[in-house]
């Protein structure tokens, strides 16, 4: 099915509901909404305000990024490049987390300790490295 991101986004507006509507909507575009990140499967974004999907391409996958209905949409040419996106948008969300107690050892900038990288467990994990 052909992507046309300004009616993914015009559809999820007109729903008139929350992201997860627009999470529904857009599974017939075949995007997989990713809820957990990393080793312990901590929160990925903040649903329903921000929620990350991605999606096998002929050329490879598409990351779409929804914040309260406005989107991003980015391409990778391979499942590792897919990962290192969602690192660094889990990883933003996670400094700029007011969750007391989690993320202590997280350093407010530079490299990522290992144990916040990559897919907890989903398709994600599967798929992106095919």
């Amino acid at each position: 099915m052909t992507l046309d991101l300004l009616e993914l986004e015009n559809v999820g507006k007109m729903l008139g509901g929350d992201g997860y509507d627009r999470m529904e909507y857009r599974r017939k575009f075949e995007f997989v909404a990713c809820s957990a990140w990393g080793r312990e499967g901590w929160d990925l974004g903040d649903w329903p305000y921000v929620v990350v999907s991605a999606r096998k391409t002929a050329d490879g996958y598409e990351l779409l990024v929804d914040v309260e209905g406005d989107l991003t949409l980015t391409t990778h040419d391979s499942g590792d490049d897919l990962h290192a996106k969602i690192d660094e948008i889990a990883v933003f969300y996670w400094r700029h987390s007011r969750r007391e107690g989690l993320f202590e050892d997280l350093p407010a900038e530079g490299p990522v300790p290992e144990k916040y990288r990559g897919p907890y467990r989903s398709a994600f994990r599967a798929e992106a490295r095919s």
